[in-house]
């Protein structure tokens, strides 16, 4: 009787856990290493969140190829393109929607709010 107990807590538990935590949805290559997406909630394309918390606590999009590079757009929130925020902390703390292939670099575009449309921001920031 008491396994039949832990099985229905441990259901009752998977049920109360946010969607984004059971189904996260990431692309063929990504997030690596394991650390790289932890606490990610936003969805992530093919070859990207490549690097030491690349991802980590990001919410939102991230396309095919972007965000490679350590902490490259760690607690971002905003949408990020296709081959956007590659370089260490390109977009970190980002808020605003980034184009493709823009902020390449390191801390390219480091807590930026605003919009940068694509190729825009290339080379080194700060």
């Amino acid at each position: 009787m008491a396994g039949g107990w832990l099985a229905l807590w441990l259901a009752l538990g998977l049920l109360l856990l946010p969607a984004a935590a059971v189904a996260q949805q990431v692309g063929k290559g990504s997030c690596v290493p394991e650390n790289a997406c932890a606490g990610n909630t936003g969805p992530i394309g093919t070859n990207a969140c490549v690097g030491d918390f690349a991802c980590q606590n990001n919410t939102g999009t991230v396309r095919n190829n972007a965000c490679d590079g350590n902490s490259a757009c760690r607690n971002n929130t905003g949408a990020i393109g296709n081959n956007a925020c590659d370089g260490f902390f390109a977009c970190f703390f980002n808020e605003g929607a980034i184009g493709n292939a823009a902020c390449i670099g390191n801390d390219a575009c480091q807590g930026n709010s605003g919009t940068i449309g694509p190729g825009q921001c290339i080379g080194d920031g700060i």
